[in-house]
């Protein structure tokens, strides 16, 4: 939900008699106070800015003091990030070159909302997450030189998301409801090829090591979630979904967001956000009809 609508949500909520103070409005309060002095500031006192390029600068950098921006990723040569931002009303891609104080420069901006979920390995794709009437679709930007081309890759009639692709640039996992429930899938790049279901559980956000080993949050009809790890041939040939651990991994809650894990590139670690744990109760002790024993003469 983007701070407009949180902002609004929030305005719209019957209050009570007692003052609160509310994490939205301080969220808001905290980035519009720094975007006045890191962004507003030089703007405020170029003198070389008419009187409408100061109110179009003044409203673009307020637009992104709002925005909300997920799901960071880094390009395959590392040399910058790809993210989703709402500052200009849904979400849209854009790319911030690490090692410049250059700004992000826009990539691509349609009527629909968009969320960056994985690069070819030569870093000439770009896959991404797009909304549809229907859910999420997986789509691929070009990044080579010449015009941009956009074009659907996985676009059935359920929802899917979150494709990634394979170290050796041969095969996409993606999350997909194809089957009337969230399950990871596989497909050959860049032609698409014939679906593959990689496990029967419930599973999503997969994410690929260098080694070539696929890892998804799964789920047991338990309710049990775990991290699994799958081997993947250079022909394809899936072998059996191991469970690594359960440990809380927190969900990415939709399509429409990046997991919430990351992979080392050897696969020997893993960076995860997970729920914390319940602390035991302290136990309180009551003690009724007490009186305090006679002061000493």
């Amino acid at each position: 939900m983007s701070l407009y609508k949180r902002l609004h949500d929030v305005q719209a909520a019957p209050t009570t008699g007692a003052k609160r103070r509310d994490p939205v409005l301080d969220e808001l309060r905290q980035k519009i106070h720094h975007h006045l002095i890191d962004e507003l500031g030089p703007i405020l006192y170029d003198k070389r800015l008419s009187e409408d390029d100061l109110r179009r600068r003044v409203n673009d950098e307020l637009h992104k003091a709002l925005a909300q921006e997920r799901a960071p990723l880094w390009a395959a040569d590392g040399a910058s990030i790809v993210f989703a931002s709402d500052r200009g009303g849904r979400l849209d891609l854009y790319e911030k070159a690490v090692d410049s104080a250059a700004p992000e420069r826009e990539l691509l901006a349609t009527p629909e909302n968009k969320i960056p979920s994985g690069f070819s390995p030569d870093g000439k794709w770009l896959l991404f997450t797009q909304s549809t009437r229907g859910g999420y679709d997986v789509y691929v930007l070009s990044r080579g030189p010449g015009p941009r081309e956009v074009k659907p890759f996985v676009n059935g009639p359920a929802p899917e998301g979150q494709a990634v692709v394979s170290p050796d640039g041969k095969w996409v996992a993606y999350g997909s409801a194809e089957s009337g429930r969230i399950q990871v899938y596989l497909r050959s790049f860049p032609d698409g090829g014939t679906p593959r279901k990689v496990a029967e559980q419930l599973g999503a956000e997969p994410r690929w090591s260098r080694n070539g080993e696929l890892f998804f949050r799964g789920a047991y009809a338990t309710g049990r979630t775990s991290l699994f790890s799958v081997s993947v041939g250079k022909d394809g040939a899936l072998g059996k979904p191991t469970e690594l651990f359960n440990a809380g991994i927190v969900g990415a809650g939709g399509f429409d967001w990046g997991p919430n894990f990351l992979i080392s590139p050897d696969g020997q670690r893993i960076l995860a956000v997970t729920r914390a744990a319940d602390e035991p109760d302290t136990p309180l002790t009551v003690v009724v009809n007490w009186k305090a024993p006679a002061s000493s003469p």
